[in-house]
């Protein structure tokens, strides 16, 4: 019984864990037509970008800059 108790919480500890939010850096084009974000700077989906580059935070280019993830990396 000891050893199910343990094994149940461990699992439970690591669901709560899992569903805090990790910041993640995600890089986006500068363009004001630009309309995604991308977890790889080297992403095919930002190979057109004429404009600067930048590395925000997921939520950020969410919110602030009302982006969606690139088709290339869903």
């Amino acid at each position: 019984m000891e050893k199910l108790f343990k094994k149940s919480f461990t699992v439970l500890l690591l669901l709560v864990l899992m569903s805090f939010t990790i910041p993640t850096t995600v890089y986006i084009c500068l363009s004001p037509g630009a309309k995604k974000y991308h977890y790889d700077r080297d992403c095919r989906g930002l190979g057109n970008c004429t404009h600067e580059i930048k590395a925000v935070s997921k939520g950020s280019a969410e919110g602030e800059y009302g982006l969606e993830l690139c088709g290339w990396e869903d």
